[in-house]
């Protein structure tokens, strides 16, 4: 403890969660933020409005089971973030970002704007889509983060194990091609998306 201030706060620092889908991202940035939050120091989240998989708005909702409230953001109003944590200042010490691929570019000067009013900032995001390109707003926000932690899991190919850097897209248990949107957070017509975290030799996208 330092004037005040717990460990978990450092002010203008930032962090980022980077890995493909089913790396446990969202579950590592909730868990530090709710011992922050425990710690007394106050916490905003946000993630973006599209992000409507939880069918809660105003949550997000790790897999395995951590659950906070947010704040949804449309795509495009990035500057809402930055309006509101101006208008509640030493109300808000943390700020978390979930999903910061999904945001326009933006977010980068939202994000160090926050670090000049001496806020710590904790993202979340999607180094690669699904095809293996990088992700949006992501190379940048990685680029200019004090810290990065690349989480990893296991292909989830059967009897494969190897470790899984890379989000697989599927169409009716097919591999999506790559002229596909980049952005598709529900289904498609009548065709069922799925995701799988594979490892990169048994990442598949037919040109």
């Amino acid at each position: 403890m330092e004037n005040g201030r717990n460990a978990f706060y450092t002010p203008g620092y930032s962090k980022a969660y980077a890995g493909a889908m089913y790396t446990e991202k969202t579950s590592m940035m909730l868990l530090e933020l709710l011992k922050i939050e425990r710690a007394g120091i106050p916490v905003r989240l946000y993630k973006p409005g599209i992000d409507t998989r939880d069918g809660e708005p105003n949550r997000i909702r790790s897999r395995n089971g951590l659950v906070m409230p947010c704040m949804p953001i449309p795509i495009g109003q990035e500057e809402w973030i930055a309006d509101e944590v101006n208008d509640l200042g030493e109300k808000v010490a943390i700020v978390g970002i979930d999903e910061a691929q999904f945001f326009s570019d933006d977010l980068v000067k939202i994000v160090e704007w926050l670090r000049r009013e001496r806020k710590h900032v904790i993202m979340t995001m999607l180094d690669l889509d699904f095809a293996g390109r990088p992700f949006g707003s992501a190379p940048e926000l990685m680029a200019a983060a004090d810290e990065v932690v690349k989480l990893y899991g296991v292909c989830m190919v059967p009897e494969c194990k190897e470790r899984g850097t890379r989000t697989q897209r599927l169409i009716n248990g097919k591999p999506a091609r790559a002229s596909m949107q980049q952005v598709a957070v529900q289904h498609l017509d009548d065709h069922v998306m799925t995701y799988e975290l594979r490892c990169f030799f048994h990442h598949v996208v037919p040109q």
